[in-house]
């Protein structure tokens, strides 16, 4: 038989039973991403009461990812500059500096930036040139307006050029020429090859470089491989003429003056009569016709034009007993064409086997030794380049080296 089951009083019905306590442990707040979250529960199948966090724990979390993210990016930035500088260094000169270290800029007031272009395509349509240049970067046309061969790109009215006719092939218009670009936003530049000229030296008597002393007739001229006779640098009327020229290009309003040629040929075996078997005073000679080009330049620029082997000094039947720095021009426009430049020369300790292989590194390479020439003689450089597609880091590597200007020439 079931026994009955014992029936509890009213008092004990009402009771409550006793609470049955939580275990809740005690750690720190949960993270978004706490790996038991949110189903962490204890034996007895309670979840443990993980206080949410606070708004200031929160601020200080999202302050310090902001701050782990911008440190990254500055340690990467840091990081990658020093790698580039590392792998653009350019070369030591030699001399303990590099060109780098230079804070010259490659332009300043008055420096140019050329851009080459024919006399006729001046004269044809000076505004289509002009835009032409500025796309470029130019602010300047570079022109030839006296050949080696002695032929001239104006209308000149000096006694020499008429009578050689020199200015027979200038197209109409040209004595206009700078100022037609001037119209059109540019500045303008000559090119005139001096001691060079076959016209002038076949014309004035005794003017000229010769085979030897006994025949100084037009037929007893020297002429170098292109068949162009030279003048004289000693000699009065050629160099008046040359002055003359000069005079007549600052006169036509032209902002800069390359002169080039200035120099004896490169060879043995001639006659120059003034310097009377001796070539001790070929220096001086040169350096006066400058001295004379400067004076008759008016406001414009004077350039030297010089190949870069020049600078350290040259053949005493070139130059003289001495090198072409520091005289009455205003700067060096110094021939840096890596197609005009000589396989395995020596400058400064530093041996150039083939410039043209790699032009950027010969660029580099001489922008050293013009930083280096500019410090130790106040010289000022203006560049001579190619205008080919590695041009701009050629421009890159003169602009550490302080170089004032530069003009693309064929």
């Amino acid at each position: 038989m079931k026994k009955p089951e014992k029936r509890k009083s009213p008092a004990a019905q009402t009771a409550k039973a006793p609470r049955r306590r939580r275990t809740v442990s005690r750690t720190k707040a949960y993270y978004g991403f706490f790996s038991e979250y949110p189903s962490n529960v204890d034996a007895n199948g309670y979840r443990e009461n993980k206080a949410p966090p606070t708004k200031r724990r929160r601020r200080l979390r999202v302050v310090g990812a902001v701050f782990v993210v911008v440190l990254t990016f500055c340690l990467s930035f840091i990081i990658a500059n020093s790698l580039y500088n590392y792998t653009h260094a350019p070369v030591s000169d030699g001399y303990g500096e590099d060109a780098s270290a230079n804070d010259g800029p490659i332009m300043v007031d008055g420096g140019m930036r050329g851009y080459y272009a024919p006399m006729a395509d001046i004269v044809a349509n000076p505004v289509a040139l002009a835009r032409e240049a500025k796309s470029r970067g130019a602010d300047t046309i570079v022109t030839e307006l006296k050949s080696a061969d002695g032929k001239l790109a104006y209308v000149s009215s000096t006694e020499t050029a008429a009578a050689s006719n020199a200015s027979g092939s200038a197209p109409a218009g040209v004595n206009d020429a700078a100022t037609l670009l001037h119209e059109s936003g540019m500045k303008a530049c000559a090119m005139i090859s001096c001691f060079s000229d076959s016209l002038a030296a076949e014309y004035i008597d005794g003017a000229g470089i010769y085979t030897s002393a006994f025949d100084l007739s037009p037929a007893g001229l020297w002429r170098d491989a292109s068949g162009n006779a030279w003048l004289d640098p000693f000699n009065y009327q050629a160099v008046k003429y040359l002055t003359g020229v000069v005079s007549e290009i600052a006169a036509m309003g032209y902002d800069y003056i390359i002169l080039n040629n200035v120099c004896l040929p490169a060879t043995s075996g001639i006659h120059v009569p003034g310097a009377e078997g001796s070539y001790a005073g070929v220096n001086s000679a040169l350096r006066s016709f400058i001295a004379g080009a400067a004076g008759a330049k008016k406001s414009a620029k004077l350039y030297l034009q010089l190949p870069f082997t020049a600078l350290v000094g040259g053949a005493d039947t070139v130059w003289g007993d001495g090198n072409m720095l520091r005289t009455a021009a205003d700067a060096v426009a110094v021939d840096l064409r890596v197609s005009r430049q000589p396989k395995n020369f020596t400058i400064a300790d530093r041996v150039f086997e083939d410039p043209g292989k790699i032009p950027f590194v010969f660029i580099n390479d001489a922008s050293n030794i013009l930083m280096r020439i500019r410090e130790e003689t106040g010289e000022t450089f203006v560049a001579l380049l190619e205008d080919t597609a590695t041009v701009d880091p050629q421009l890159e590597a003169l602009a550490a080296a302080g170089v004032e200007g530069y003009a693309l020439i064929p």
